[in-house]
This record gives C-alpha cells, sequence and structure tokens, in this order.
C-alpha cells in the first residue's frame, strides 16, 4: 500500500509533464483524491468509472449554470442548486456500493480542498503575471535603480 502513494506523486510530475493543462488537472486531481480515499487497486477499478459520471453530469450542470449566469432568475438559482443535490444524492448510492461511508464523505471534503487548492494556485499565477507585466510597464524599460543609500534611491 506504502508502495502506490510513493509512486503516485513520481507518475502525477509524469504525467504532468506530457499532457495538455486540462488533462494535467484531472491527473492530479485522480492522484489527490485516490490518496485522500485510500482506494486500493481493485476499489480505485471500480469507483473510477462511477466516478467520472458523477463528474461529468456535475460539470455540465456547472457549464449549464454559466452559460446562463446572468439571465437567471432567483427561483432557477434555486432549481439549479437542487439539481446539483440531487446528483449528489443519485451518485452517493452508487458510490456507497464501493466504498464506505466514511470515504464518501472524505470524497466531498477532499473535492472542495481539491478546487480550493487549485483556484489558490490559479490566483498565484495570475499576481505572478501581474507583477510580471507591472515590471514590463513603458517608462521604466533601461532605467536601473542604484542600491539605497542614506534611505534614499538614486536613478542614473
Amino acid at each position: 500500500m506504502k508502495k502506490i502513494f510513493l509512486l503516485v506523486p513520481i507518475l502525477i510530475g509524469q504525467l504532468a509533464i506530457a499532457q495538455p493543462r486540462g488533462e494535467k488537472v484531472a491527473s492530479i486531481k485522480i492522484g489527490f483524491l485516490t490518496e485522500k480515499l485510500h482506494l486500493d487497486p481493485k476499489t480505485a477499478e471500480q469507483f473510477w468509472p462511477i466516478y467520472n459520471q458523477y463528474d461529468d453530469e456535475i460539470r455540465g450542470l456547472i457549464q449549464d449554470k454559466r452559460n446562463k449566469d446572468d439571465q437567471r432568475s432567483a427561483q432557477e438559482i434555486l432549481d439549479q442548486e437542487q439539481k446539483a443535490i440531487d446528483i449528489k444524492r443519485k451518485y452517493s448510492a452508487q458510490f456507497l456500493r464501493v466504498i464506505n461511508n466514511e470515504q464518501l464523505a472524505q470524497l466531498y471534503q477532499s473535492e472542495r480542498e481539491f478546487n480550493m487548492m487549485l483556484i489558490r494556485r490559479m490566483n498565484k499565477m495570475e499576481n505572478r503575471q501581474e507583477k510580471k507585466n507591472n515590471r514590463e510597464e513603458p517608462g521604466m524599460q533601461g532605467r536601473q535603480m542604484r542600491p539605497r543609500m542614506g534611505g534614499r534611491v538614486f536613478g542614473r
């Protein structure tokens, strides 16, 4: 079992190099959830097809939400949230045929954790890009700053 957990980060790293960004994220998510749920190979073989169907339905709902976001009434928003709950209930029963209740609770918690981690990384990348763009502002190119002397900065 320990060997599986040691191989997951290595495999994720190798997969991330060879795949487009969306596939990289999916591969990392698979490794992350496999580790968090402590899935053995036999259970993983049964779990992932169910999870992929679940994820496709949830993604479809999210995409639909994005397409209609500005035009939705309060009732439509509540209906869409209810659809998400219905999808989770439907798949919860299927998941429980493969994993236990504790793992199911861990799945939902780990999905939120993974999504938050992904958002933080994306924000970090955006901040780096903004900083890079700010350094390349017109008028600052070619201007060198000397080290601080007595609290003042002297330009050339």
